[in-house]
């Protein structure tokens, strides 16, 4: 289910193997009156649009990407793509399809 209307205001952006950014995103949050009974207005009881899972309020509104993750995974992909070159040699360039007519 989306809200077509207003997702680009608040959706973060997904990178590949570096989770979700939300720069200059609306942060939207909900929660229940149960989970607010349950776990006090500083717990865990807030959902945050675009996220997986129930988060403290501080959590919820830090829009801090992981750039340590983020600069690891890099080097790592980084790595893995020159190790492939030394072993399978240059990448080839695609052969273009035949157009029809």
């Amino acid at each position: 289910m989306g809200w077509p209307a207003t997702e680009d205001h608040w959706r973060g952006q997904r990178w590949e193997d570096e989770g979700v950014t939300f720069d200059g995103k609306i942060p939207v949050l909900g929660t229940t009156m149960d989970r607010l009974r349950r776990h006090s207005f500083l717990g865990p009881i807030w959902w945050r649009f675009g996220r997986s899972q129930w988060q403290t309020v501080t959590d919820a509104l830090n829009d801090t990407p992981d750039w340590d993750l983020i600069h690891q995974r890099r080097v790592q992909i980084a790595e893995n793509a020159s190790f492939l070159r030394t072993v399978f040699g240059p990448r080839k360039p695609k052969e273009p399809k035949e157009r029809r007519a």
